[in-house]
């Protein structure tokens, strides 16, 4: 965004650059303030490292070439964060409250602009409507406004369908590249906490099969956001998520068998030391705000084996899991649970740590805590407190949300009649859309 092309000559309102009026002056200094607040707080939350370059933030000297209903949708965005993460003012004068009146306007303003593009052929695909619906993903995921987020990743993909697919708009407009990174994350974690039988789950994970087809190392840009993820095991969680789907389907289940042996392989072969060596060096989004860069001149040195998220041949006697590998359920989800809470316990001594990569860690904690019996007292206490940290460090609403959706799991699991876990699928079915961010 830093580098966004003019995507649409559409400047703020003239009346704006004429007699400053208090009304004006007070929508003029809002939208300043606004901005300056999206950049310095709201901003460095949407990639994994603060100190890469961030193509989500707002040149406020190229203002003129945002649109207006996307320039509106981040003032807003960042009234509604200030907000939320500050809570109420402790006085609550007449400047305050109107201040807050005006937040609300603008985001009117703007989902209605949003509307009248959308209602029109020539503008409802636009370079402009896309951006700003991605935006409005976006910042609802931020916000933490459950009810939001899925209505935009839907009318997003309508439109990049519409336009031909996510290949051919990066093709067309590179600089795309940043925020549909975002959509293609969003898509697919989004896809692992709702039920395999929600509606939207089977075209979301047919066309997830195919990003990875979008260009070369495509996958690898997921490093540079807040819900980081090696490529290999993203790639596992598509495939995961595309099993899911056709589970119940008697006709696919050789496919699945074959899927799930997939799956299990490419995680057995996956080396955290090998990604760890490869993304040493790793700088995250290039200042063209196109492409990604490493710190040395090769580029990452140890690449890394990427395979076919879509290989189910069934007679690949190499997919087989080697010996030794076919554990129980029970004893390997253990094993993992330890393995895992062992790995997160350290983040948690130390509140720059916490600052620095706890939203990095999110989406793990959260599956490891829906894993967990609700019995096991010292793990939920470990998650409990963990993500209360991380709200008060991060100054974020996502991790309150996690104790809240993990607190009614437990709940479940403990009405439980026999004492059982209450089923991944059977949780959210029936549940709002949730996302871990």
């Amino acid at each position: 965004m830093g580098s966004w092309p003019d995507v649409e000559e559409n400047p703020l309102p003239d009346a704006i650059l004429q007699s400053p009026t208090p009304s004006l002056y007070r929508r003029a200094q809002m939208i300043f303030e606004g901005l300056d607040y999206f950049n310095k707080l709201f901003s460095p939350n949407v990639v994994s490292d603060a100190s890469h370059f961030n193509p989500y933030i707002i040149n406020l000297q190229r203002l003129e070439s945002f649109p207006e209903h996307y320039v509106k949708v981040l003032v807003a965005t960042a009234g509604f964060h200030r907000l939320m993460t500050a809570g109420p003012e402790p006085t609550s004068s007449s400047a305050l409250i109107q201040r807050d009146i005006d937040v609300f306007a603008l985001r009117s303003e703007a989902l209605g602009a949003l509307n009248d593009q959308l209602a029109h052929a020539g503008t409802q695909t636009s370079d402009a409507t896309l951006l700003t619906v991605v935006a409005l993903l976006i910042t609802s995921m931020q916000s933490f406004t459950h009810t939001e987020w899925r209505a935009h990743l839907e009318g997003a993909r309508r439109i990049i369908q519409l336009r031909g697919g996510l290949k051919k708009i990066i093709r067309d407009n590179p600089y795309f590249k940043p925020i549909l990174t975002y959509f293609i994350m969003a898509d697919v974690m989004g896809a692992t906490t709702c039920s395999s039988r929600h509606e939207k789950m089977p075209v979301a994970s047919l066309m997830a099969l195919k990003y990875r087809e979008i260009e070369p190392n495509i996958l690898r840009l997921l490093a540079a956001t807040p819900n980081p993820c090696p490529e290999e095991v993203f790639q596992s969680i598509i495939l995961i998520n595309y099993l899911r789907t056709i589970a119940r389907n008697k006709k696919l289940r050789k496919q699945r068998q074959s899927g799930t042996r997939v799956v299990l392989a490419k995680i057995l072969r996956f080396s955290p030391t090998e990604y760890a060596a490869c993304m040493h060096d790793f700088t995250g989004w290039k200042t063209n705000g196109k492409d990604f860069g490493f710190a040395d001149s090769t580029g990452g040195s140890h690449p890394l084996s990427t395979g076919s998220v879509v290989d189910l041949a069934e007679d690949n006697a190499t997919l087989l899991l080697p010996k030794g590998a076919a554990a129980g359920v029970s004893a390997l989800r253990e094993e993992v649970c330890q393995t895992l809470t062992n790995t997160l316990t350290p983040l948690f001594s130390d509140q720059d740590t916490m600052y620095r990569i706890g939203k990095l860690v999110m989406w793990p904690l959260f599956i490891l805590g829906m894993e967990v019996h609700h019995r096991d007292l010292a793990r939920w206490k470990f998650f409990v407190d963990g993500f209360a940290k991380l709200n008060r460090t991060m100054g974020a609403l996502g991790p309150v949300g996690a104790i809240d959706e993990l607190t009614h799991k437990w709940m479940l699991d403990a009405e439980s009649a026999d004492g059982s876990q209450v089923a991944w699928d059977d949780y959210f079915e029936g549940r709002p859309d949730y996302i871990v961010f």
